[in-house]
Parts: structure tokens; C-alpha cells; sequence
């Protein structure tokens, strides 16, 4: 973690601070260690397994119908696409079912 603005009681902290401090929760709830986390904010690049799933956990997934019989299923927070590059995705995939049929 970066050390506070300042040295006395005064000192104070920035939003760069607190992404710091919500990506170490994000982490932790993961399962990874202090140590790799702190490898990790130093831009080691360290692969970091999802999140386990346990009993009660709720999903959110977007199903998109491309064609008959064919849907797509997204997550949100796992595709990291915005919501335009998901419709952009979804063009290209009704487009190539179109061509494949042709």
C-alpha cells in the first residue's frame, strides 16, 4: 500500500488509496495470500483464481437469443466487455450463424 499524503494527523488519502484498498478486499476474498497480493500490486503478474462459489452465492447472467435454439449466456462481471462491446460481440455472432446457414 502507498503511504498516506503527509506525516502527522493531518495526513490524508486519495482514490488511488482506496482502489488499492478494494482490489486487496477483492483478493482476499479470493483466497490469495498477502504475500502474492502484495507481488501483484508491485505488477507481478500472477495468474488469481476466481472466487469459489458457495452455497447461497447469486449469479447475474445476461442470455441473449441469436437464433433459434441458440442463445447466448454472459456474465457481466467476468466478460469485462462494456455494453457495447457485448452487442458488437452479439452482431458478429448473429452475422457468422447467418453465414454459416447460407
Amino acid at each position: 500500500m502507498e503511504r498516506p499524503i503527509g506525516e502527522t494527523r493531518a495526513a490524508h488519502y486519495l482514490s488511488t488509496h482506496l482502489d488499492q484498498l478494494l482490489k486487496v478486499k477483492q483478493l482476499t476474498d479470493a483466497g490469495i495470500s498477502l504475500e502474492r497480493i502484495a507481488d501483484i500490486q508491485n505488477g507481478e503478474e500472477i495468474p488469481v483464481p476466481p472466487k469459489p462459489k458457495k452455497p447461497g452465492d447469486i449469479q447475474v447472467r445476461s442470455h441473449v437469443h441469436v437464433a433459434p435454439g441458440i442463445e447466448l449466456q454472459i456474465s457481466p462481471e467476468e466478460a469485462d466487455m462494456s455494453p457495447e462491446q457485448i452487442r458488437a460481440l452479439v452482431k458478429v455472432v448473429m452475422k457468422t450463424i447467418q453465414e454459416i446457414k447460407a
